[in-house]
């Protein structure tokens, strides 16, 4: 069997071996071969403009912060427009470059090679025994430019953060950022789509995974799972009646979800996923035993010295309840009165 099995691995790594080798060849016939070549000889060679994402790290330790000023140099050399940060993995923590780069450059297996290790030669790291790990390749069909500026800034307004830019403007910048922010989900697959016709069982699988056997409403299961970051709402929810234009105060709330997440609050949270019938809001929700407040930076005050009494009252005894998502966004909550307010935990 085991035989068998490596027989059929080894079937198809030969497969994709030959199918690299036909890229590779039509690339040269298009092209020529890429050895000897550099990007800043492109546009004389008539090659295409093309965006590349790139990935610079090191296997077992952060890469220097010094690489930077290196890929810039190179970038004013070499490309038309580039972008390249320092940030972290999810992971394992360690430091690594992201950046895009538009070049007169093939989009080709080949070139691309031949861009990696023109990068390796750059930062010297061609035969270093800590492996590097670099990741060279021109933009996906689905992949689009302002969005990769933007997924290099995933790591903004953190500490290590640190950017550098040839030929992209702070516009450009700033559009980029948003961009990302609405196309998350498609970067990030741990940021799960919630849909109107999975309302339920979604809801049900998050509790599960997160706060069972704490008790918690409704309501406030659905707020962590979007200041969680771990979900975003579709656009679904913004469907109006027959007749009837999107309700302002939904697709704002919708708005904040996608693009500011961690802003989003139990407010938003029944404005966008719940109806409450004739009347005003804020008095139903008094009736739940909400207390409302008149501004979010007066809720805001009151985060500090958090518990898990904070949460769900008498329901919670154990500060775990609340340990997976303390510090990655606000938490509402009831004291053991009942009081609970609209985005963080009245003390």
């Amino acid at each position: 069997m085991e035989t068998g099995m490596r027989d059929w691995e080894a079937a198809i790594a030969a497969e994709d071996a030959a199918v690299a080798a036909e890229a590779d060849a039509q690339a040269c016939a298009r092209w020529g071969p890429a050895a000897g070549l550099e990007p800043k000889q492109g546009r004389q060679l008539q090659f295409p403009l093309t965006a590349y994402s790139v990935t610079l790290s090191l296997q077992k330790e952060n890469v220097p912060m010094s690489w930077l000023d290196r890929v810039r140099e190179w970038m004013m050399e070499h490309a038309e427009a580039g972008f390249a940060a320092y940030e972290r993995g999810t992971r394992n923590d360690r430091g690594h470059i992201q950046a895009v780069m538009k070049l007169f450059w093939p989009p080709s297996d080949a070139y691309a090679r031949r861009l990696k290790d023109l990068l390796r030669a750059l930062l010297g790291v061609v035969s270093s025994p800590n492996r590097p790990v670099f990741a060279v390749k021109p933009f996906a069909r689905e992949q689009r430019w302002g969005a990769m500026l933007g997924y290099c800034q995933k790591d903004r307004g953190k500490q290590h953060y640190y950017p550098v830019a040839h030929n992209v403007s702070d516009e450009e910048l700033r559009q980029g950022f948003l961009e990302y922010k609405i196309v998350a989900q498609s970067f990030r697959g741990s940021r799960k789509l919630l849909t109107r016709k999975d309302f339920g069982e979604s809801v049900h699988t998050f509790y599960l995974q997160h706060i069972s056997p704490y008790r918690m409403p409704l309501e406030q299961v659905v707020y962590y799972m979007i200041a969680s970051e771990l979900w975003v709402p579709d656009s679904t929810w913004l469907t109006p009646g027959l007749g009837h234009g999107v309700k302002y105060e939904r697709a704002a709330a919708w708005y904040k979800a996608v693009l500011w997440p961690r802003e989003f609050s139990i407010l938003h949270t029944f404005e966008l996923f719940f109806d409450w019938g004739p009347g005003d809001l804020k008095v139903w929700m008094r009736q739940l035993g909400y207390s409302v407040q008149t501004s979010w930076e007066q809720g805001q005050a009151q985060t500090r010295g958090t518990t898990a009494d904070n949460i769900t009252g008498s329901d919670v005894t154990n500060a775990d309840a609340v340990g997976r998502f303390r510090g990655s966004c606000m938490l509402p909550g009831r004291k053991a009165s009942g009081a609970r307010w609209l985005g963080v935990p009245s003390t």
